[in-house]
């Protein structure tokens, strides 16, 4: 009798313990990355998977015309993408898809311009853009529904376009670009430097050279001031009510684009939030994933008399940055959405946690009074300082953040060494030896 009631709830039981087994799956780290022109996908996921990682990020891109205009264009299906996803499935990989933009330079209108800038001029250009955006969404939902894609990134880097959350004051990039005493100093600062920089760094994406530092600088700020004038509404009788409206305005279009997007695809969605705009996004309540592209600046002082100087900055550069988004999880409700380092990145430059995003061109860096130029690609090679960083983020998770970050998806990763000719952030997988970088990421996952 005892035996017959014993077997009795384990039938009862078994289908319940099975169900909430499947309906709520524990949540892993996700550790992996996007690759480089990989020639084989099959060989590349078994080396990211030998490489005791297990996650393939595959980026998908939309162009975008001038960068106020509604003139947006994408392509039917990259079959690149389609083999990509499946042999990573096949792999027993997890998958995420990263849907972005990317600003087509032939057009003079985006010179000085990046994609995150993009922000249609009018009411209607912005319905007939995000129109276009959910048509995008819409084709590769159904995609990542239909070969179990695990996780869909919404967008990346659209600073302007997901800036939803309301303000009290100008933001602080558009005070920026109008600050005519900030602007004339930086001015003034680089032009100290016009000796240094050589004539190859002033040439445009599009092509345009320009014959002195001084045209390429005053010009660059007549397109910063240009769009910061547009997108603030100067000229408005209430400038913040109006910048407000609009953000008012793109929240709804975000809500409604994920709201469509969960009647097609099943999985988490996230977006890829860019480093210094994360706090700006109003929308992570209706999404599953927190996505921040982490190009954190790790520090400010340039130089070191000892290496333990440098740790010590590092730590202290994630402790903040961590502590950041954990209270800005709190001050908005959503301590329930994990955290994605969407993309986590270093080149080999030396000098590279000062603007991790800077791979060509010139950066002025340092703090004022100790500042230097810096022309990234004649930095000496320092591949010690990337995996630096990377540690200090482990210690500084393990040690005081241990249940905030749930992922690092890093930019860039190959099977490939001759790709780090022309990709300076490249992590080169299972090399001999192997990269100390590869060996400090595998211990998140342990």
């Amino acid at each position: 009798m005892k035996f017959r009631f014993r077997w009795l709830i384990l039938v009862v039981l078994l289908p319940i313990v099975i169900f909430l087994s499947q309906s709520s799956p524990v949540w892993s780290f996700y550790l992996g990355g996007t690759q480089v022109n990989e020639p084989n996908a099959s060989v590349w996921v078994q080396e990211l998977k030998s490489a005791e990682m297990n996650t393939v990020e595959v980026t998908v891109y939309a162009t975008q015309a001038e960068w106020d205009s509604a003139n947006l264009r994408y392509d039917s299906e990259d079959e690149g993408v389609l083999q990509e996803i499946r042999a990573a499935k096949a792999a027993g990989l997890n998958v995420v898809l990263i849907l972005r933009l990317a600003l087509d330079h032939a057009y003079p209108q985006n010179n000085f311009i990046w994609h995150g800038l993009t922000m249609p001029k009018t009411d209607a250009q912005l319905a007939d853009w995000f129109e276009t955006y959910t048509a995008f969404v819409t084709q590769w939902a159904e995609i990542a529904e239909a070969e179990g894609v695990d996780m869909l990134g919404l967008g990346s880097e659209m600073n302007a376009l997901t800036s939803t959350l309301p303000v009290q004051k100008l933001p602080d990039l558009e005070r920026y670009y109008l600050d005519p005493i900030e602007q004339r100093a930086l001015i003034h600062n680089l032009l100290k430097y016009k000796d240094q920089i050589p004539f190859a760094e002033l040439q445009l994406k599009g092509g345009y050279q320009f014959p002195t530092l001084e045209a390429f600088l005053e010009e660059r700020l007549k397109a910063w001031q240009v769009w910061a004038k547009q997108v603030s509404y100067q000229g408005e009788t209430d400038q913040i009510d109006a910048i407000n409206r609009s953000r008012q305005r793109l929240d709804q279009h975000w809500r409604q684009l994920i709201q469509h997007t969960r009647q097609i695809y099943s999985g988490k969605l996230t977006y890829a939030a860019n480093f210094d705009q994360y706090q700006s996004v109003g929308f992570w309540d209706a999404l599953d994933v927190i996505g921040v592209n982490a190009y954190f600046p790790l520090r400010s002082q340039t130089q070191f008399q000892h290496q333990r100087q440098l740790k010590q900055q590092l730590s202290s550069g994630w402790r903040k940055i961590l502590g950041d988004i954990a209270t800005f999880r709190r001050d908005q409700a959503i301590t329930d959405k994990p955290v994605i380092f969407t993309e986590l990145g270093y080149t080999r430059w030396d000098q590279n946690t000062l603007a991790p995003w800077s791979y060509s061109g010139f950066s002025l860096v340092g703090k004022p009074g100790q500042q230097d130029v810096i022309l990234w690609t004649m930095q000496p090679t320092n591949d010690q300082e990337r995996v630096l960083a990377v540690q200090a983020l482990y210690q500084t998770v393990k040690r005081h953040y241990p249940n905030l970050l749930q992922g690092i998806l890093y930019w860039k990763i190959s099977t490939q060494p001759d790709h780090q000719s022309f990709e300076p952030f490249v992590l080169i997988l299972n090399d001999s030896p192997v990269d100390p970088l590869q060996k400090t990421l595998q211990k998140f996952l342990k």
